[in-house]
């Protein structure tokens, strides 16, 4: 993530992996985003933190998700209700460089990507 695109975005939504390191990772990409605050950006928003690549049979995630919360909650960071599942067929596409509703129209991510689309416009960041 580049300060330039901090400095001339209005929101920022951050992506992370149901995974520890990406715990971690969300109070220092939130000192980044203080920081571009404070020095030339002071309308920039987090529009919320977004679980990518879930899986909700696994305990971990599930564990995950729930500490996400919690740690934003502390840094009063919104969590979007909508996580993209794991799907093998987007690695798929994208490695054939295609298109996934042209790859796959069934893969469960397709769906979770339409409900993030209607969140975000709920929410008014789109």
């Amino acid at each position: 993530m580049t300060v330039n695109a901090l400095a001339a975005s209005k929101y920022v939504i951050m992506p992370m992996l149901p995974d520890i390191f990406s715990l971690q990772g969300i109070a220092k990409v939130y000192d980044v985003i203080e920081h571009v605050r404070l020095s030339c950006n002071p309308k920039l928003e987090i529009g919320g933190v977004l679980v990518n690549r879930y899986n909700r049979r696994s305990k971990l995630h599930k564990e995950v998700m729930g500490t996400a919360q919690l740690v934003s909650r502390k840094l009063s960071i919104p969590v979007f209700r909508t996580a993209i599942r794991n799907s093998p067929a987007i690695s798929e596409a994208q490695s054939l460089q295609c298109d996934i509703t042209e790859y796959n129209r069934r893969v469960a991510a397709i769906r979770d990507f339409k409900a993030l689309t209607e969140e975000l416009i709920e929410r008014g960041i789109l």
